[in-house]
């Protein structure tokens, strides 16, 4: 099922990737996913699915999907309130809010106009039903401008919001998602037939005047300063150059994105909500090449956004409306891939070596002194399918239903040798070594516990039959703690190994797949339960004292001091602060583009076994901060002291407002960053 990563006492085995270091005010690895969780402000839960934000003044309206539209008071960006909703009769896609009315959206509705000049009491005045499926609406003089999906753009006129009625339709190959107007010119995102361009000078008979075929597909379009900005989908953000509307042209593009949904511009600055890997924040100034300078993570799929100031509304189709700071947004976090793994299941690491579980293709060995550049070692396959490793100097044990439990010699990790295995095992998902012993996570047949009265010989010497499906276990001394599928967390004294015995159990709400146990509390990955935090310090009586219900179904987790590092199969990297174990608190997300099963971390990586994605290294630092010049991860006089040192002889380091020049101004102002010091350390 997974590699383990656990020695007996329950501490994780230590990992030094030999990363360069870099010199005084940065940090080895870039800000990761931890601190992105910085730059949230706040947030509200919606009863629906947030497909889109219009924000006006201290105001946010949300299309809330098949809950219609959601009204909430963001004067405190910290804590948005909800003001008041409107259900509407179908899924709201889109909104906009012009003198008192909020026009959404409806799909298969149409456009709903709603009376919000009272947001605590929005009514309905006026609808009109589109011939297609209106996902978007922008309103200019009285006029509307619908993306009505496959029908193109409806033109409603809307100076009686009481009786909107059709002034025209134009046509369009593909399907229009989103329509943008400036001046006498409609914009429209015609998604695979890319963007059309079209004079509305006279409303009621629109012309086309251009086109231009994006290499993705065009999600959404809004216009700044002559340049049209596309969410192109698997296309990115492109910039396009639309002076010549009969000739538009792409002046540059940012293509290193999954799928860009939608697209907000202030100031030069662009917010793009890709839909399954966040939102990234974009720098304008030269739009022959658009800089991506942050990213942050999302809960769910990153499905709208409105860029005010410095603060981003995203609406977040799994967790409403969040409200983020971009100051803190970081580069994104993804060190490396290495896709020759296939089917991984499980990943664990020591020394500068990675090694990977792979279902039917066994065991993985890969080089990572360099992590950006994950170098294939060897492999050494099984009979059957390969489910978890335990390492013990060198020798990798590798259990698989397949091959029962093999022996591995991994002296030479480019050289893999088999020295024995005992294949009486039906089933085996999980085991731990300690003393000669390993204890196997056997499936069906519960919990067996061989010895290696050889060096690389083992033989069954006891085993206990759970009562669900054996599928991860840990050790802590003499007790066994076993994650145990439909039965939740089974407890095993295993001082005698040859009769284990049944001490405690407990019923979880979930599908029990890992275990791991630190200093009295068992944290279990528990399926589409989430995480499960149970007290085992009287292992007689386990008691769940706290729980974290994440999107997806949780089946990996490792414990790095006071967070958790969650694996859900279907929603990649969850990471929580855990440090009041009854209050688990979720502060950092990376979706991956598989199904993450298992993840170890050291020294500020995560390894995710990413199943038929193969494997991904991904950095989950916290904020560096530049006033701990010596890197100790404190800011005390150590720092003062050293930083005066590179001061007093101009060391260019010191230049801390890098004008160039070392001074007095270098000076006070790392004084004064000294005094305020970093809130996260």
């Amino acid at each position: 099922m997974r590699t383990n990563r656990r020695t007996t006492d329950g501490r994780s085995l230590g990992l030094a990737l030999p990363l360069a270091l870099c010199g005084m005010g940065c940090a080895a690895l870039a800000d990761g996913v931890v601190c992105q969780g910085r730059g949230f402000v706040g947030s509200a839960d919606t009863p629906g699915q947030a497909h889109a934000v219009e924000v006006v003044g201290s105001t946010a309206y949300i299309a809330d999907g098949y809950a219609g539209l959601q009204i909430l008071d963001i004067t405190d960006p910290s804590t948005p309130v909800v003001l008041g909703a409107w259900n509407t009769p179908g899924r709201s896609e889109g909104v906009t809010v012009r003198d008192g009315l909020a026009f959404v959206a409806d799909l298969t509705a149409g456009v709903q106009i709603i009376d919000v000049q009272d947001p605590t009491s929005p009514m309905p005045v006026g609808s009109f039903n589109t011939a297609g499926s209106a996902w978007d609406v922008v309103v200019q003089d009285g006029v509307a401008y619908v993306a009505d999906g496959p029908f193109g753009m409806q033109i409603l006129d809307v100076s009686d919001p009481t009786a909107p009625t059709l002034l025209a339709t134009l046509s369009a190959p593909g399907t229009t998602y989103s329509v943008a107007v400036a001046g006498s010119t409609a914009y429209m995102a015609n998604n695979t037939a890319g963007i059309a361009i079209v004079d509305v000078s006279d409303s009621t008979s629109p012309a086309l005047l251009g086109t231009l075929d994006t290499a993705g597909n065009a999600r959404n379009i809004t216009i700044a300063d002559g340049l049209a900005l596309v969410a192109d989908g698997v296309g990115g953000l492109l910039v396009v150059d639309v002076h010549d509307p009969l000739s538009p042209t792409v002046l540059g593009s940012c293509s290193d994105m999954e799928s860009a949904w939608d697209v907000s511009v202030e100031h030069g600055i662009a917010v793009v909500a890709d839909h399954l890997s966040g939102v990234y924040v974009v720098d304008l100034s030269n739009p022959l090449s658009p800089e991506v300078t942050g990213w942050f993570g999302s809960p769910g799929p990153a499905w709208g956004v409105a860029l005010r100031g410095s603060h981003l509304f995203l609406a977040d189709q799994g967790a409403g409306l969040r409200v983020l700071d971009t100051s803190h947004a970081v580069p994104h976090p993804l060190v490396s891939s290495f896709y020759r793994t296939y089917n991984t299941i499980g990943v664990t690491a020591f020394g500068s070596l990675v090694f990977t579980v792979n279902d039917a293709h066994g065991l993985y060995a890969l080089d990572l002194s360099d992590p950006a550049a994950p170098v294939f070692l060897d492999s050494q396959n099984t009979d059957g399918n390969a489910k978890s490793v335990f390492f013990e100097g060198d020798r990798a044990y590798l259990v698989s239903d397949g091959s029962g439990l093999q022996v591995i010699d991994i002296s030479d990790p480019s050289q893999m040798l088999l020295l024995g295995q005992n294949d009486s095992l039906d089933n085996a998902e999980d085991l731990v070594f300690h003393d000669r012993h390993a204890y196997i996570a056997g499936g069906q047949s519960g919990v067996q516990i061989y010895v290696l009265l050889e060096p690389d010989l083992p033989w069954l010497l006891g085993s206990y039959d759970t009562p669900g499906w054996a599928w991860g276990i840990a050790l802590v001394g003499s007790i066994a703690y076993v994650a145990d599928g439909d039965a939740g967390l089974q407890v095993l004294d295993v001082s005698d190994v040859t009769s284990p015995w049944l001490l405690g159990s407990i019923d979880t709400p979930g599908f029990a797949y890992e275990v791991v146990v630190r200093d009295g509390v068992a944290f279990v990955a528990d399926g589409a339960a989430g995480l499960q935090v149970i007290s085992v310090e009287d292992p007689t009586a386990p008691s769940v004292i706290g729980s974290l219900d994440t999107p997806g179904r949780v089946s990996g987790i490792d414990i790095v001091g006071t967070r958790a590092f969650i694996g859900d199969r279907d929603w990649g990297l969850r990471i929580a602060d855990v440090s009041d174990p009854a209050h688990p608190i979720e502060i950092g997300w990376f979706d991956t583009p598989g199904h993450t099963w298992d993840v170890a971390v050291v020294d500020d990586l995560a390894f995710l076994a990413d199943m038929d994605a193969g494997m991904h290294v991904v950095d989950v630092g916290d904020c560096s901060c530049a006033v701990d010049v010596n890197g100790d991860g404190s800011i005390n006089s150590m720092d003062f002291v050293a930083f005066l040192g590179i001061w007093a002889v101009g060391d260019t380091r010191a230049d801390w407002d890098g004008d160039g020049q070392v001074d007095t101004g270098d000076f006070l102002l790392y004084l004064n960053e000294w005094v305020a010091g970093c809130p996260w350390l």
